[in-house]
């Protein structure tokens, strides 16, 4: 199976693992790679193009005993849109992209590709490792480096006293500070209420339900 997956890649860190491990088992990988002029459009201050590739050879070969084809990335599909591939690796945070890919695909009268998702990899405060997150000091691998800021968008104070309590159940080590409605915004997690239960969402958009506080925490924590 010929699969592709695309990236920046400014700093290697376990979700990318994640990506590269799923690609490997597939089949035969070629990555696209932010090129420094799309980083620079992006808004994204990083390593040259060269540097960030050979950090990235240099990984695949010491974790995986592989070598893969790495091309730059003009723009955000790449030759996804137009070569004889299978398959595309993708996170829930680029998975929208795949599907461009596939419809763009489509329209030129090629094959859809098979859209492989590879769940995000959490940090240990239950947010997705990134590399914009290890810049900003928030983590080192996967350990929390700072104290934890939760907004809780209630009055009422049976549910903020739930929320407290289910934070507190799933993150004893990691020091907490919760904060009510009027906080100002940089928050790590906003908690909502409604009739239907409870929505967490962290500072990347990943967000899990559930009837309460607790459950909307299970399901990030043990799913």
């Amino acid at each position: 199976m010929k699969v592709c997956l695309g990236g920046t890649f400014s700093i290697i860190h376990e979700g990318h693992e994640a990506l590269l491990k799923k690609a490997f088992e597939c089949g035969e990988v070629t990555i696209g790679m932010t090129s420094d002029r799309l980083a620079r459009e992006m808004g994204k201050e990083v390593a040259s193009y060269n540097k960030r590739k050979e950090r990235l050879e240099r990984f695949i070969a010491e974790k995986f005993g592989r070598s893969t084809s790495i091309y730059p990335l003009d723009n955000p599909y790449g030759t996804a849109i137009d070569e004889d591939f299978d398959a595309i690796v993708v996170s829930p945070e680029t998975v929208r992209g795949a599907d461009e890919i596939n419809r763009i695909r489509k329209a030129k009268g090629l094959k859809k590709l098979e859209v492989i998702l590879v769940p995000f990899v959490l940090a240990e405060d239950g947010i997705p490792v990134s590399s914009s997150r290890i810049r900003r000091g928030e983590i080192k691998g996967k350990k929390r480096l700072r104290e934890l800021f939760v907004k809780i968008e209630s009055s009422d104070r049976k549910k903020i006293e739930e929320a407290k309590h289910a934070f507190k159940k799933f993150l004893p080590h990691i020091e907490i500070k919760f904060e009510g409605r009027s906080a100002k915004a940089g928050a790590d997690y906003t908690v909502e209420f409604s009739e239907e239960g409870c929505i967490i969402k962290d500072s990347s958009g990943y967000a899990t339900s559930g009837r309460n506080a607790e459950e909307a925490l299970s399901f990030r924590f043990n799913h």
